[in-house]
């Protein structure tokens, strides 16, 4: 009913604005857009568009339009770009023109009208919160001073999952608890969850996934309002409201964290010592940054680090499961560098070169953010030979470049051999054939923080367990089905991932 309802709004409103298509197109004639399919009169593409797999979509449009694309969503143009030499052009040489964001609606509301860091527009402001993220969270000092809580939580994911031995473990849910309990310590000194598997504990943190899935689903589903914003005020979607509701949970709760945080530091008790980052923020409000400001940080990072870290640990572990001789030569790496009898430690990780290629090749074939972030030009600009209006969205696909035929031997094969000797890729974003954190001047700043976790966690996870899936009754010994994708923000498993641990190590060594 509710999609009824917008599709008669907009036939509505389509008639109503007839008399602007030939402004519409005549703005097309006189300038040298790129090639793409020219839609219906004012609408353009939007009753097309494939928003369950929008990557794939746009690769496809891609085959038949070339690495550069426009289409239309409404009033808001849209250039698609999928090769690395047009992604260098963008990311690289004209980096200062497309470093701002196109901010649709949800992200407004959401992450507090562009008060926080992800969205902000590329200036001073946003050079200053970058500072402040990468010193007082995210910076090599911080991480290596940390390491001693990475250690506790996933101590604490081994010991949960050693529980459920013989029985089914969502890795999702797993992942996703250890790597909030982590961040949500460093920022403000508390975690959301207790280290216990009981029904209550479990049943708040599944909750509270939901609630960042809820998020991320927000963010990344295409909303008539943007394409469309002088009837923006009608929510056909419902995309406001929803961001609305949700936003006023985050913000209750930071509101609460916030604070107890004050009431410790006027009182001068414990929390008046503690060093976390809410202390840093909180030093700098009124001076530097506003109440809005530190709340938009927590849910950046809030957001960015839980979501994203679940997803890719469970496309990582279905591709081992669905090639078993990719799991044991996994394993057989531990056994040698850690040893059969001792428990993984941080320091391990840097010896891992093939987990180091499982970890680099999952993030090639199904890269966290498929389309990155979109860009937006702050000025008329070209991209391969092609003009580019300003303010347009500037999509960068990075699913289809990791895919590239030209650059890639068999790139829908999961192969980490191809990640191994000198000539293995970076996540520096200095090669812009591979780019699952993005690059230039709005690269993800988390990049070590993502990485020292990511690689502990599944490297305890493989040595201290064999993993089956739900319907065996022994470790994986035939390929399964493919590993299906669905399309967001973040890009994740069409199913969850659940799987069933026996022991490898014994108990006194978990």
């Amino acid at each position: 009913m509710e999609d009824l309802k917008t599709w008669c709004v907009l036939l509505f409103f389509t008639v109503a604005m007839s008399v602007l298509i030939s402004i519409v197109y005549r703005r097309r004639l006189n300038i040298h857009s790129p090639p793409g399919p020219m839609g219906l009169p004012l609408l353009g593409m939007l009753p097309f568009l494939h928003a369950d797999q929008l990557h794939i979509y746009f690769a496809l449009l891609a085959g038949r339009y070339g690495s550069i694309f426009s289409i239309n969503l409404g009033f808001k143009p849209v250039v698609v770009v999928s090769s690395a030499s047009l992604c260098r052009e963008i990311l690289s040489e004209k980096d200062v023109v497309f470093a701002n964001r196109d901010v649709p609606v949800s992200a407004r509301i959401l992450f507090y009208a562009e008060d926080d860091f992800s969205f902000r527009p590329y200036g001073k402001e946003f050079q200053m919160l970058r500072r402040i993220i990468k010193n007082g969270l995210l910076g090599k000092a911080t991480l290596d001073a940390m390491h001693g809580l990475r250690r506790t939580e996933i101590r604490a994911m081994v010991k949960r999952v050693e529980e459920m031995r013989g029985r089914p473990v969502e890795i999702g849910v797993e992942i996703f608890t250890t790597t909030l309990n982590v961040i949500t310590s460093m920022m403000w000194g508390g975690k959301m969850h207790s280290n216990e598997h009981g029904g209550g504990a479990m049943k708040e943190m599944k909750d509270f996934k939901t609630q960042i899935s809820d998020l991320v689903s927000l963010l990344g589903k295409p909303n008539v309002s943007d394409f469309f914003p002088m009837i923006g005020w009608l929510d056909l979607q419902r995309v406001k409201r929803k961001s609305m509701d949700l936003n006023k949970k985050f913000d209750e709760l930071f509101e609460g964290i916030i604070s107890e945080k004050k009431v410790g530091i006027n009182g001068g008790g414990e929390t008046a010592q503690a060093s976390d980052f809410l202390d840093v923020l909180l030093g700098l409000e009124k001076t530097a940054l506003t109440r809005t400001n530190i709340k938009g940080i927590l849910m950046d990072l809030l957001s960015a680090s839980t979501d994203t870290s679940s997803s890719v640990m469970e496309f990582a572990m279905a591709e081992m499961m669905r090639n078993p001789s990719l799991l044991t030569k996994a394993q057989e790496e531990l056994d040698v560098v850690v040893g059969e009898g001792a428990t993984v430690e941080e320091h391990h990780v840097t010896k891992l070169p093939y987990l180091h290629a499982i970890m680099k090749e999952t993030l090639r074939l199904h890269p966290t953010l498929p389309l990155l972030i979109q860009h937006s030009p702050n000025q008329v600009c070209t991209i391969g030979g092609y003009s580019v209006s300003k303010d347009s969205r500037v999509y960068i696909n990075a699913w289809a470049i990791h895919r590239d035929p030209r650059t890639w031997d068999d790139p829908l094969e999961f192969l980490p051999e191809r990640f191994l000797g000198e000539d293995g890729r970076s996540y520096t974003g200095a090669d812009f054939n591979y780019i699952p954190f993005g690059a230039g001047r709005r690269m993800c700043v988390g990049i070590e923080m993502a990485e020292k976790m990511s690689l502990y966690m599944i490297a305890s996870l493989l040595h201290s367990f064999d993993w089956s899936l739900l319907k065996e009754t022994k470790p994986v010994s035939a390929p399964a089905p493919a590993v299906v994708e669905k399309f967001g923000f973040v890009l994740k498993k069409a199913t969850p991932l659940v799987a069933v641990p026996s022991i490898r190590l014994r108990k006194s060594q978990l």
